[in-house]
């Protein structure tokens, strides 16, 4: 498979999957499914009207737009032409957007509905290179749009196909399929698979994004080896909901093209109402699910709260259910099943508890592939006491994604697990990880100098991580590079260590550690809205709360007890409000941005460190 462009890929691929079940979409509380034909089809006739709109291969397009059915189609069928794809995040502000498409020089965009549309026009001035303006919904049209009907019995191109609907655009494709089936095939074959498919811009927490050079090489090479190591079945199931501007939730997605993995999509604005997201897993019972680890937090705290509130019986069923799985979870990491007593009190605690957590996710999860960022280690293990599987991976944009993953047979927790197949490691002398093969990208954008500081002439990509390999090939990631802090006394410390034990915490949402070139570490902390509500208080009157405080100070102590002396948590600040991607704080995979976030609450920083020493023993 690494030999081919992803137009060929699914050339091949698509026909065999026939009328089997393909996407599935939720509009107005009703779902409705496209078959592997109808995909085709659709991929097929998208292509073939945007190359009748003028637009050739190297023609950069961009869609902006919450992760949809249509993000894949217009993804492949724009792809599969050799026009080079520019995902951007629906919540970027418009100079993002504006510095987006003038770095790439998009000739057009597709754009979700008429929020984004709003963002298109106030820069679309300057941005000279941007032809058209497709929306994805009806309220994305500009106005004055081009209706379907522009053909005037003149055929494609009889009038300019440029600011219309998706659904008409795809209506004009239909009638080119139609009469000239045989157009895709040459189209198709001009793409070669080391042409780029796609500029990934990193959102990165600090600095201007640089666009990833990512070819149709690198897909292919890095689907071929998950398919491998994750043992996809065609009978297997997932709900995408990560972002599709991001590299994680792209190689997914071409993964699940390649191997008949039936995809459903949350409805429109899903994102407003987080918690709906449960309902989708609900209704569609996926087999295995890719998230960040915020997904797995929230699922942690909701869970383990309840569990810790139970009385009496239930809470005698609780603990006997908890214990007999970190039993059977310890034999599992041994490579072994439970049998006789312990397998049929597994089976008891799976029935009277372990279902009502998985119930959360449909009940049908395999195993789930966690990315973008660190997971912590014990959140792993509660899942997988409660008998499911959470696989952590690692990779870059830079890298495609996925340069490391544990295997369903072949894991261990607080590592990433092996590299995939294709893909080689090593450690430099300062610990940095070093990465090579299928998956690493050809350079950042116009950007030769920032390329050539990360990618060597031999072919080795400088990720910035720290990690350390053992002796079965596991990769343990130890910290970020540009990410730790160096104390006053000259101790280093991981963050996202320290965060992930905080985040433990049932009434903590978010968490920043800080504390470089300071004499201690503190921190800054959001609330659980959940927990605050079972206090019967709103989130304005929880910060000011001494009942609140006093309950993250104590649990703040106990996990302080987890940590060395020079990584503990010294003081903290509860903030007004919960850290947002609109407000700035956060990347769209809700890693917090640090030095933003740092330098907006800068003067709530330093105060912690203007009294006497003595408050730092």
């Amino acid at each position: 498979m690494a030999a081919k462009s992803i137009g060929s890929l699914l050339r091949e691929r698509l026909p065999q999957h026939g009328d089997r079940p393909a996407l599935h979409s939720s509009k107005d509380g009703q779902w409705s499914s496209a078959s592997w034909k109808d995909f085709d089809r659709h991929v097929r006739a998208l292509g073939l009207a945007l190359d009748a709109a003028g637009f050739k291969k190297g023609d950069a397009i961009a869609i902006m737009s919450d992760t949809r059915e249509e993000w894949t189609t217009i993804d492949a069928a724009a792809m599969s032409i050799g026009l080079l794809v520019a995902g951007i995040y629906h919540s970027n502000l418009p100079e993002s957007v504006e510095y987006i498409l003038k770095d790439c020089d998009a000739k057009a965009i597709f754009v979700e509905d008429k929020r984004q549309l709003d963002k298109v026009e106030g820069i679309k001035a300057n941005v000279p290179t941007l032809k058209s303006i497709f929306g994805i919904q009806a309220d994305g049209v500009p106005s004055g749009g081009s209706p379907s009907a522009q053909r005037d019995g003149g055929g494609p191109g009889a009038k300019p196909l440029e600011n219309m609907s998706y659904a008409d655009l795809l209506k004009e494709g239909e009638w080119i399929l139609a009469k000239d089936a045989k157009k895709w095939d040459a189209l198709v074959d001009a793409v070669k698979p080391n042409d780029l498919a796609t500029l990934v811009y990193t959102s990165g927490t600090t600095g201007v994004p640089k666009g990833a050079m990512l070819s149709h090489a690198n897909f292919a090479g890095i689907c071929d080896g998950l398919k491998d190591v994750l043992g996809f079945r065609p009978t297997d199931s997932t709900v995408l909901f990560l972002p599709l501007a991001h590299i994680f939730a792209r190689v997914v997605q071409f993964a699940c093209l390649d191997l008949a993995v039936q995809i459903s999509y949350p409805p429109y604005g899903w994102s407003k109402n987080p918690a709906s997201l449960f309902d989708v897993f609900e209704h569609q019972k996926p087999t295995f699910v890719s998230s960040v680890p915020r997904i797995f937090e929230k699922v942690f705290v909701t869970a383990s709260a309840t569990f810790a509130e139970a009385k009496g019986v239930k809470k005698k069923i609780v603990d006997f259910a908890m214990a007999t799985g970190k039993a059977v979870s310890k034999l599992r990491q041994e490579g072994k099943e439970p049998s006789g007593l312990l397998g049929a009190k597994f089976a008891l605690a799976n029935k009277l508890v372990f279902s009502k957590v998985k119930g959360k996710f449909g009940g049908n999860v395999r195993f789930f592939v966690s990315g973008g960022a660190p997971l912590s280690r014990e959140i792993q293990e509660w899942f997988h006491t409660c008998d499911m599987l959470i696989l952590e991976g690692y990779g870059l944009t830079e890298t495609t994604a996925a340069t490391c993953v544990n295997r369903p047979e072949k894991f261990r927790f607080g590592s990433v697990g092996p590299a995939v197949p294709g893909t080689s490691l090593k450690i430099a002398e300062d610990g940095e990880i070093l990465i090579k093969g299928v998956g690493v990208f050809q350079g950042y954008f116009k950007k030769a100098e920032d390329s050539k500081a990360v990618l060597g002439d031999d072919g080795w990509f400088a990720s910035g991580d720290i990690g350390e390999i053992d002796g079965d090939g596991f990769l343990k990631i130890t910290d970020r590079k540009k990410d730790l802090i160096v104390t006053a006394g000259g101790k280093n410390i991981a963050p996202q260590y320290v965060e992930a034990k905080l985040k433990t915490i049932p009434m903590i949402s978010q968490v920043m550690v800080h504390g470089d070139k300071r004499k201690f570490v503190s921190a800054l902390v959001t609330l659980n809205p959940d927990e605050v509500k079972k206090l019967g208080l709103s989130y304005e009157e929880a910060v000011k709360s001494q009942k609140v405080r006093d309950l993250i100070e104590a649990a703040v102590k106990e996990r302080n007890q987890t940590l060395e002396s020079y990584q503990q948590v010294k003081k903290f600040a509860v903030l007004e409000k919960d850290l947002s991607i609109d407000a700035g704080e956060l990347t769209p995979t809700l890693k917090v941005k640090r030095k933003f976030v740092t330098e907006k609450f800068k003067a709530l920083l330093d105060g912690f460190y203007t009294e006497s020493a003595s408050d730092a023993a």
